[in-house]
């Protein structure tokens, strides 16, 4: 079993403050043995500290990823910080983030991060949660298409990292509060997860022409 944590912030000035308010909607003496975080915020976050001074607070690993929008909590906004914690008995995690992916290198960077974070497991991994870089030369599903050969088909699920502006020149992934344009972050889980995954198509309605 994995419990979920959620919390969220838009103190984007003051780390200390924006800290407290994470700190007083998850309570860090009630998690179970293995935990992780995962974050999404607007890039501000990270220029001004907030990021780095969340992951450092935290006493397990936290990756996470720039985004447009945030949501958590009820709350849905440019200007939010969401933070989420995974904890279980059952379920081991590990971390890692890759070297930065090129076209020439993507697959090797891949392996390197992806072996990384098997040795700290405690057996083979059962799932993938990743934050993929926008990579102007490379596409998501080139990278997909890499890390699924490198994984040996380990079920991966995440998103890509983006911001606001046309170009995504702000995007940035997040490991352990280390910031990087073009590196990819992934959470390994050890255990009983057996994701499905289920795929939709949006009503026509809910489509707006640009």
């Amino acid at each position: 079993m994995i419990k979920m944590l959620t919390a969220c912030t838009a103190e984007i000035d003051d780390a200390d403050e924006a800290l407290d308010e994470i700190l007083k909607q998850i309570d860090l003496n009630n998690l179970l043995k293995n935990s992780v975080g995962i974050l999404t915020c607007y890039y501000e976050f990270i220029e001004n500290g907030v990021v780095r001074a969340l992951c450092d607070r935290m006493p397990f690993d936290v990756i996470g990823g720039t985004t447009a929008a945030s949501s958590s909590c009820g709350k849905q906004d440019m200007y939010l910080l969401s933070f989420t914690v995974l904890t279980s008995d059952d379920v081991s995690f590990s971390t890692a983030f890759s070297a930065p992916l090129q076209n020439e290198n993507c697959e090797e960077s891949l392996t390197g991060a992806y072996r990384d974070a098997c040795a700290r497991l405690p057996g083979e991994a059962s799932f993938i949660f990743s934050i993929f870089p926008f990579v102007p030369t490379l596409s998501a599903a080139a990278i997909l298409k890499d890390f699924d050969r490198v994984c040996g088909g380990t079920p991966i699920f995440g998103g890509v990292a983006s911001d606001v502006s046309m170009s995504l020149d702000h995007s940035q992934t997040i490991c352990n509060g280390e910031t990087a344009a073009y590196s990819l972050a992934m959470i390994l889980m050890h255990g009983p997860v057996k994701p499905q995954f289920f795929m939709t198509a949006l009503p026509e309605r809910n489509i707006r022409n640009m």
